[in-house]
Formats: structure tokens, sequence, C-alpha cells
């Protein structure tokens, strides 16, 4: 992500939008070069510390690297605040990326599948079958069918009471997937008001067929851990799934 031009308060809604636009679809890593930002002022800090909050919220978290010459003022300010602790700042991209390449792995393109879902109501087999194919490719074939239950409910979800543009990512994150629902709704779902024990979500069986249609309940009993944030003009709702099922 790259910001020219002059700062101005003004600015702070739409580097939010792109901020949160870029973190919807979970990237390893947010690399954002304010080499051509125009801040003698150091205005912009509390914008990149907004970012690193919202790429806390992500499960895993995402790490945030920023990109500016030492002797910028927002580079400077960051590290009298002591940001630079949880915020990194590089004098270039080029350093950035470098920093991250060591702990990549695979290429990032190797685990992650990308699907355009058509808003039908037959749609969401196109979603649980991108998890099957993502949980065959990876070797995560313990995790298919709660992946596969998990995704179809946040699709279904979107299919029924969102509005387009619909995108399911697949993401590989170590032992686990990571799930994501796009969609141009910025409504987000109504917070679940009441749950079962921890102990008996660990320990009831999951069924595909006898739990798919009940919604965000599925989920909550299927996944280890989900959310929603706004993106853009919408929203995006995620879940990881590992071989546990609720995070102790």
């Amino acid at each position: 992500m790259t910001v020219r031009g002059t700062w101005h308060p003004d600015l702070v809604v739409d580097l939010n939008r792109a901020v949160e636009k870029s973190l919807c679809e979970h990237p390893a890593a947010l690399i954002v070069d304010l080499a051509s930002l125009d801040d003698p002022g150091a205005g912009s800090v509390h914008t990149w510390v907004h970012a690193w909050r919202l790429s806390q919220e992500l499960d895993p978290p995402v790490e945030v690297l920023l990109c500016a010459p030492p002797e910028a003022a927002v580079a400077q300010r960051l590290r009298r605040m002591g940001a630079a602790r949880f915020l990194p700042v590089y004098g270039t991209a080029d350093q950035a990326r470098a920093a991250r390449a060591a702990g990549l792995g695979l290429p990032h393109s190797l685990h992650r599948l990308r699907l355009r879902l058509p808003q039908r109501t037959d749609s969401a087999y196109l979603a649980r079958n991108l998890v099957s194919d993502a949980c065959e490719a990876w070797g995560l074939q313990a995790l298919r069918d709660r992946g596969r239950l998990v995704v179809s409910e946040l699709a279904g979800n979107a299919i029924r009471h969102a509005r387009p543009p619909l995108t399911v990512v697949v993401s590989r994150r170590a032992t686990g997937l990571h799930l994501v629902v796009a969609d141009g709704d910025p409504r987000l779902p109504r917070a679940l008001t009441s749950r079962p024990p921890p102990e008996r979500e660990a320990t009831r069986p999951i069924s595909d067929a006898g739990l798919r249609g009940q919604g965000l309940r599925v989920v909550e009993a299927a996944a280890t851990k989900w959310g929603v944030m706004p993106a853009g003009d919408g929203k995006m709702v995620w879940a990881t799934v590992y071989p546990w099922v609720r995070r102790r």
C-alpha cells in the first residue's frame, strides 16, 4: 500500500477505508510505503497506530510494516512514542520486504485460494468445494468437514442477507485454515446472545448435514474463533479452523 501527496486530516476516512480493504483478505503482512507522503507535522501517526490495532483484531494478527526515511517526521515521532516496538519503520519498501522474506515459507499464492461467489441460492457449494480443494492441496484433510461447514454458513448468510460483490478467501495458517467471506453490505451480523459452555462446545459432535442452515450458531460451534470487521463499503466475516474447536 503506497500513500502519496500532502497529509491533511480530511484524508483519515479514505486512508482508514484503504487499510480496511487491504486487511479484509487477511494478508500475511501489510507494508505501507510513506516515502511519497508529505507530512512534516507527523499528523498521520495516529492513523497508522489505528491500522496496527485493526490488524491485531484478526486471528492470527497481521504484521504491519511502515516505510519512511529515518529523518521523516513520522518515523521520528513513532520512535519517540515507543511505537516502533510493535510498528516497525523501515527506510524503504525493499527493506521491509527483505525483513519479511525469511519467514514467508511458501509463496503467498500457494497457500491462498480466492473465489468470486455468484449471489445465487445454490452458490454456497462453490465455497465448500474451495475448502475441500484447499484441504487436499495443503494436507489438512482432518479440517475438511468443519471448514466446509463454517464456510457454507458464512457464504449462505452473505448470499441471503448481504449485497454483492461476494468473495470467498481460504488461506493456510500453519496447521489451520483462515476463512473469509467479504460482501458489499456494511450491516454487521447481530452478536449471539447465548453460548453453550466451552466444555460442551469442545466435545459435542459436529455434523455438516445436521447443523447446516442454523447460521452463526454453527460457526460459533465449529470454528476455533470468528469475527467481523468493516471493509470499505462492506464487511468481512472471518473464521479460523484449527484441530482444536474453541481456543482456551
